[in-house]
């Protein structure tokens, strides 16, 4: 593996990296009970609600597709710090953060905020479809989302009910279905690339931003790149820090210079 600070200067990441944990929405009611030792040297301890049961189902599904679990468990820090109904202004939901897909609640205004999204930019930058931007429609979409969650949450019956309207915020299967497509990436990559440490930024800006985003000439492995974009650059830079941190230290995630910020 090659070290940090070389494949740092390699990808030409950011120093910062931020995880804005503000652009999701936990709709999940608090746990309580949850025992982290904390010091002022490392104060963000390895350690989420329901971490064993979900930590068993990313290992599960890891070793199934034939990846590193950490790789699985840095991209799902990085998306939900372990909140299996977080739902983002995007649309996305769960642990591992997915888009609609088959066996996704869609609604008029997920639709709408899909053709905002490939309007062109107005003069504030923003894209527009009937009278709403894109963020105004994946809002809506949000709450509606939540609003569906909610609704269901107060017994495992509905629960249930639940995942057969939106299988996303079924835990297991979010993990199942985000690992895979994870995992997907990784190999492509690493069939390019042969390298561990490359193979996981590039995998984790795929599924932040596409592979396409990524592997911009298929034929053409030394042209991969990470797209110019704050925050996929951000995204990339944390899942790193992430994965580093659980791989090579203690387990805990440390502040400072290039540190992970949990806002």
């Amino acid at each position: 593996m090659r070290s940090f600070a070389k494949c740092h200067f390699l990808i030409q990441l950011p120093l910062l990296s931020i995880v804005l944990c503000g652009v999701l929405l936990q709709c999940a009611p608090k746990q309580s009970g949850i025992i982290c030792p904390q010091d002022e040297e490392h104060p963000y301890a390895d350690c989420f609600p329901d971490q064993e049961r979900i930590d068993n189902w990313l290992r599960t599904e890891a070793e199934k597709q034939g990846i590193d679990w950490i790789i699985a468990k840095a991209v799902l820090i990085k998306e939900s710090h372990y909140g299996p109904a977080n739902v983002s202004s995007t649309g996305a939901v769960g642990l591992m953060q997915l888009m609609p897909r088959r066996g996704s609640h869609t609604t008029p205004a997920y639709e709408a905020f899909m053709k905002a999204r490939r309007q062109p930019r107005a003069a504030d930058g923003l894209r527009y479809h009937a009278g709403k931007s894109a963020p105004d429609w994946g809002r809506i979409y949000q709450r509606e989302l939540i609003d569906l969650h909610e609704k269901h949450r107060h017994s495992s019956q509905l629960m249930e009910e639940l995942f057969s309207i939106d299988t996303r915020f079924d835990p297991q299967w979010n993990i199942q279905s985000g690992v895979r497509q994870l995992a997907g990436d990784y190999k492509y990559f690493y069939n390019r690339h042969k390298s561990e440490y490359v193979s996981v930024a590039y995998a984790a800006c795929a599924y932040n931003a596409g592979r396409s985003a990524v592997a911009v000439d298929k034929n053409q492995p030394r042209h991969d790149r990470i797209p110019v974009n704050r925050e996929t650059e951000h995204y990339v830079s944390a899942v790193l820090r992430i994965y580093l941190a659980l791989k090579e230290g203690n387990g805990r995630i440390p502040r400072g210079r290039a540190g992970v910020l949990f806002l």
